[in-house]
């Protein structure tokens, strides 16, 4: 019995490697299909071989005596990069920082939508090459239409057909998961689901309120686009 479960683990050991190396060969793929129509829409984008490496060139592109906006995401959250940038002296407009006050907190997000860069992530990139991004109080949206330079990290699962897809994934699992993460009280956190109109009209709270979809930029090198041929962030 015990060298059946043996064999069986490094079975299913040898199931995984195969797996993610398969996985990684479809999100390079892809990737690299984003990369080419991102380029037509006048953003820089590249891939990266690990969320490690992700962190080492976000830190790069990041001028030294700048100031760093950011907006809520688990993706920088795994990164650790804000930790990163804070340990090394970086001025960090952090308004999720212990200890704040609402308005505080609120102030820091009005003044990190106009800093020198603002780093966040996106909900869907479509192979036409749209990114999607939904915000609740708008701070995300803002900082990545005004901020000075913006630096969007994504793991390769957001890549989506289309903007169709990119919304139903936004709202029928982004913000679910977002829900159960933060604790919110909205309908889709009893459902599973989303329903607008019903969200719209009931005693539960709302936080997918604004959605930016960014069809191109006018301005070559505002947005900096980094991808990771692995799942990251929801």
């Amino acid at each position: 019995m015990g060298w059946g479960r043996k064999h069986l683990q490094v079975l299913k050991l040898e199931w995984q490697v195969i797996m993610d190396q398969n996985q990684k060969w479809l999100y390079e793929k892809r990737i690299a299909q984003v990369i080419e129509v991102l380029a037509k829409r006048n953003i820089d984008a590249e891939c990266l071989e690990s969320a490690e490496a992700a962190v080492e060139r976000a830190a790069e592109l990041i001028a030294v005596n700048a100031t760093v906006g950011l907006s809520g995401s688990k993706t920088l959250e795994q990164l650790g990069l804000v930790n990163r940038l804070e340990k090394e002296g970086r001025t960090v407009i952090n308004q999720y920082k212990a200890g704040l006050s609402p308005e505080e907190s609120l102030r820091l997000r009005n003044e990190g939508a106009s800093a020198d860069y603002f780093l966040t992530s996106v909900n869907a990139i479509t192979l036409q090459g749209e990114l999607l991004i939904q915000s609740c109080l708008g701070h995300r949206v803002a900082g990545v239409a005004m901020a000075n330079k913006v630096i969007i990290i994504a793991g390769a699962q957001k890549i989506v057909k289309d903007i169709s897809e990119g919304l139903d994934r936004t709202r029928n699992y982004v913000a679910p998961m977002n829900c159960k993460r933060l604790n919110r009280k909205t309908l889709c956190l009893e459902t599973g689901w989303c329903d607008k109109e019903a969200c719209n009209n009931s005693e539960y709270e709302r936080i997918c309120c604004q959605t930016l979809i960014i069809e191109s930029e006018a301005q070559k090198g505002r947005i900096q686009l980094l991808l990771i041929p692995e799942e990251l962030g929801m």
